[in-house]
């Protein structure tokens, strides 16, 4: 049987799980063409290996490093992986045109990318204002959003390392915030900031969200 095999990698772990494609399973399905319709399919249809063909603006490099990218679309971001270092041409604001197929992803819908053409460069989408409420939900996952509060905690990035790490209390609650480096945030505690970041999340193995961490983007 041939099959594609999945890598998403998140806080330096590596999971792994096999993915029948369409062909395979001797089924067709019609082919995806916005982020919102990928985000949509249930867990057991994404891992049918629909075909996908996106066009959307790169928001940020994800995990695994050159093999991963969140691009959003004018309906949704989504988070691509490939199985090789496909993505390594390619940067924030860049704009691309994508084929694959979905993938379940180990928390939620994805796309395994096979092909990439880049269009030229175009703005990436603004970014959505949510509450704490809203990203503990588990439903902002890849999407690029925006939110204020304040800093509780802030960790300068030790050397050897590039991500400075916050701690923001917002709306009741605290979210954990990775900022690249040499982005340098200068930032102290008590401040109110406003951030706009992709939003990730942590997560057990039944696919339920733990809670939410925010990536400045790059």
């Amino acid at each position: 049987m041939r099959a594609f095999l999945q890598a998403i990698t998140f806080g330096g772990l590596l999971f792994a799980a096999v993915t029948p494609t369409a062909a395979a399973t001797g089924t067709s399905f019609p082919e995806l063409t916005n982020a919102n319709q990928v985000l949509n399919l249930t867990a057991a249809q994404a891992a049918e290996s629909r075909p996908v063909r996106l066009r959307g603006v790169v928001v940020d490099r994800s995990e695994p490093e050159n093999r991963a990218l969140i691009l959003a679309d004018q309906t949704a971001g989504i988070y691509l992986v490939s199985q090789n270092n496909l993505f390594t041409p390619y940067h924030r604001n860049d704009l691309l045109e994508i084929e694959g197929v979905s993938s379940p992803g180990q928390f939620a819908p994805c796309v395994l990318t096979t092909k990439v053409r880049k269009l030229g460069t175009d703005k990436v989408p603004p970014a959505r204002p949510v509450t704490y409420q809203q990203l503990i939900t588990g439903a902002m996952d890849a999407q690029f959003v925006e939110i204020t509060g304040v800093v509780r905690e802030c960790w300068p990035a030790p050397p050897g390392q590039d991500i400075w790490r916050i701690k923001l209390a917002a709306d009741g609650g605290t979210i954990a915030v990775r900022i690249p480096a040499p982005q340098n945030p200068q930032i102290k505690v008590d401040a109110e900031v406003k951030l706009r970041a992709v939003c990730l999340y942590l997560f057990n193995q039944k696919r339920q969200a733990l809670g939410p961490v925010l990536q400045v983007p790059h």
